[in-house]
């Protein structure tokens, strides 16, 4: 039975914009601490929505670790600016025991400026799911 998974055990999400963005920056909300178990495979799950001061400007959600090094992102292109678009990004780490913490970046691939823009029906969010043993 321990080899199954044991389903989500961290989430955080918002519905509250962050705007002014021009490089990369933590996304306010938008972190998660949990105990991991050792020898387990914990999938990262981050998605978001953002507009930019501008058409044609790149956008990012980078998932990070608590000393902020990107380990996984996915960029997108906001064709139209004021227009939101959406990126959604995973990765699959096997951290050991103890206590660790991810959290979602916002970056910028262009010239505007970025606004984050979740809402009560489109919400940004990361979540991390124990999906199995590391064998």
């Amino acid at each position: 039975m321990n080899a199954l998974p044991w389903g989500i055990v961290a989430y955080a999400q918002t519905t509250a914009s962050q705007s002014g963005i021009t490089t990369a920056a933590d996304l306010t909300g938008l972190s998660v601490t949990f105990t991991a178990v050792a020898n387990r495979y914990y999938l990262i799950q981050g998605f978001v929505t953002c507009y930019s001061s501008v058409g044609s400007d790149g956008f990012g959600c980078i998932i990070a670790n608590s000393a902020g090094t990107a380990l996984a992102n996915a960029f997108a292109i906001s064709r139209d600016n004021l227009v939101s678009y959406s990126a959604h990004c995973f990765y699959r780490v096997s951290p050991g025991a103890g206590s660790v913490t991810y959290k979602l970046r916002g970056q910028r691939s262009g010239t505007g400026t970025l606004t984050y823009q979740p809402d009560g029906v489109t919400p940004s969010f990361i979540m991390v799911t124990d999906i199995g043993v590391n064998a």
